[in-house]
């Protein structure tokens, strides 16, 4: 027998990669600025601790759209397959969370942007 949720994991499994990708690169930008401009000092000081704020912020918000991805294809507008309520049931709370993660990167690299050169 087919498992019909495979068709609706497969569709949300790059979205999910490429948001945990874009999320781990957004949490790691203070630790590389930090390398980056304390021991190699290059640049002219422009990779200072402050300034890894605005690329958190970045990635957090395209890591958003892939959370919105995801959103999108667990409410689909239309008719769906037999299988599609236990995917719904299994993924369902998946945006939810993903917003909030977001949302706590947002934050951290605001306030780091905003008060990091204190």
């Amino acid at each position: 027998m087919i498992d019909e949720s495979n068709h609706y994991r497969k569709s949300i499994f790059w979205d999910r990669v490429i948001f945990w990708t874009l999320l781990v690169f957004s949490l790691s930008a203070p630790v590389v600025f930090v390398v980056i401009g304390e021991i190699w000092g290059c640049f002219g000081g422009y990779l200072d601790f402050h300034r890894s704020g605005s690329v958190m912020v970045a990635f957090g918000a395209t890591a958003e759209i892939f959370a919105v991805r995801i959103f999108t294809a667990l409410n689909p507008s239309g008719f769906v397959d037999v299988g599609f309520e236990e995917f719904k049931d299994k993924y369902g709370a998946l945006p939810s969370r993903y917003t909030f993660f977001v949302l706590c990167v947002v934050v951290a690299g605001t306030l780091i942007s905003g008060f990091g050169d204190l």
